[in-house]
């Protein structure tokens, strides 16, 4: 289903977290223009408020201009003074009912207060209400500015937000009055609606669209997954070779097809491997048990003597021997495989080691009057390894190098090291053997010789490979057609299990 698949669910987070991200952008541009707006706001009600003071201030200079001009003697009298003065409150009606008039002002109120806080004079278009709160009064009586948001009723009987600003004016460092001065939220917040409702249309068809737009490229960039996915539902037991085809993608979509493709040659090889085993293992098993069937038949088909059943035993018995054998082998290597079999390190001498070994192999190599040689160019080198197993290596090595080497031909060991590794190799003179079978001689059940009449099981080279490798080293082969072979077998000089 298309809810359940990756595409859906990438979509699907996409849009999540493009909703969250453009809900805080929108959030903080829509925090950041009203608090740009309230500011401009206050700004601009401070110098209404500034101006209301200032005309304050002229009128009442021209109003001492001319009682000092009638009466010098009133200079330092008290009657300028502005605190609880009949005339001063005279000046601020007068100035207060020309600012009404001024087109400047249509939109805002202006109130006067004295030091105790009570209305002198408001415009005419002031509401009735009093704008001053009980935090408002406070604060200016202390000579403080004030900002402060209040909802007053209308006449139409709606109560409006206001802006109002309040300045304590000062004399002699004493509150003489105080300038208050309002405008209704009416235009700014009317602004901010039209920003919130632009915002919250904008955000769902952003991310709708946005979520469109990630559906068709996600089909698109997906597409090769597609096509993958139907490749691979093609792809049964009886047609392993094919193969997905490589995007050209340069991504990890690409790097998934070609590591799906080795697997793939894996599992080709490992089926080919295992089909090549089975019938190998079939075929091993059918000659032992074609000869015990038809020998144990032949014995009772009638009465024999007791030497003719004593032959019958020891045939019967020979075969028996040799099946076990090569189930024994082939436990061993799956005992290998799964590590359950781990070498018994030891530390022991190579250069003897391998002397005693060559010593065991003369009674093979006799009959075909085969040399035996040991090179020692590193001598006194002490290996760390499972003796009985590499004893098993160069038996299974020197048993092959004498069985393709011809009649007083001569078989060589050498032993060399570097600061890492030793090596040993193992060279014969024997016909050798050809490009097309040497990637497979270490394959289980694989026989240069197709017609097996050289005996044995082919499972020499991989229990040798098997062991090599458990120890850490590496084996591999050079020949060539009438050139010999050489096995050489590198392994650590502090190998661990």
């Amino acid at each position: 289903m298309f809810i359940r698949s990756i595409r859906f669910r990438i979509i699907l987070w996409y849009m999540v977290v493009l909703t969250l991200t453009l809900s805080a952008f929108s959030w903080l541009l829509f925090a950041d223009y009203r608090q740009g707006l309230y500011r401009n706001l206050d700004e601009i009600l401070r110098s209404k408020a500034d101006g209301v003071v200032g005309s304050i201030d002229a009128f009442w200079e021209a109003e001492k201009l001319t009682a000092m001009q009638s009466d010098p003697t009133l200079l330092l009298s008290r009657v300028f003074s502005k605190i609880n003065n009949l005339n001063f409150a005279r000046v601020v009606r007068h100035t207060i009912e020309e600012a009404s008039g001024d087109p400047a002002m249509l939109d805002v109120l202006v109130k006067i207060f004295d030091h105790q806080g009570r209305l002198i004079v408001a415009t005419r278009q002031a509401v009735p209400l009093e704008l001053f709160s009980p935090t408002a009064l406070r604060h200016v009586l202390l000579g403080r500015n004030f900002v402060d948001t209040v909802a007053l009723p209308m006449p139409d009987h709606k109560r409006w937000l206001w802006r109002v600003f309040s300045t304590p004016i000062l004399e002699s460092g004493k509150v003489a009055y105080v300038v208050q001065v309002a405008t209704p939220l009416n235009s700014l917040n009317a602004a901010l609606n039209r920003l919130a409702a632009i915002l919250f249309l904008l955000l769902p068809l952003t991310v709708f669209l946005t979520g469109v737009i990630g559906a068709v490229l996600a089909r698109i960039t997906l597409r090769p997954v597609d096509d993958m996915i139907r490749t691979i539902r093609q792809i049964k037991a009886d047609n392993l070779r094919m193969r997905i085809r490589l995007p050209d993608t340069k991504d990890e979509i690409q790097k998934l097809a070609e590591t799906f493709n080795d697997m793939l040659n894996d599992l080709e090889g490992a089926f080919v491997s295992q089909q090549r085993f089975i019938q190998d293992v079939s075929h091993e098993l059918r000659t032992p048990l074609t000869i015990l069937k038809g020998e144990i038949g032949v014995a009772l088909h009638k009465v024999r003597s007791a030497q003719e059943y004593e032959e019958v035993l020891t045939s019967s018995l020979q075969e028996i021997d040799t099946i076990g054998k090569l189930v024994e082998n082939l436990l061993f290597l799956a005992r290998l495989d799964n590590r359950k079999t781990t070498p018994d390190f030891h530390d022991f001498d190579a250069v003897e080691h391998l002397k005693t070994i060559l010593k065991e192999m003369e009674i093979i190599a006799e009959p075909k009057q085969i040399r035996l040689n040991f090179e020692a160019m590193a001598p006194g080198l002490t290996l760390r390894a499972d003796p009985q197993q590499m004893r098993q290596v160069m038996f299974n090595l020197l048993d092959n190098a004498i069985k393709y080497s011809p009649p007083n031909g001569q078989v060589t060991v050498e032993l060399l090291s570097n600061e890492k590794q030793a090596e040993i190799l193992v060279r014969d003179n024997g016909t050798g053997i050809s490009p097309q079978d040497l990637p497979h001689i270490f394959d289980r059940f694989y026989r240069v010789d197709k017609s097996r009449s050289s005996g044995g099981f082919g499972l020499g080279l991989s229990i040798a490979r098997a062991i090599v490798e458990a120890h850490h080293g590496t084996i591999r082969a050079e020949s060539g057609p009438g050139a010999g072979t050489t096995f050489r077998i590198s392994l650590p000089l502090a190998a661990t299990a």
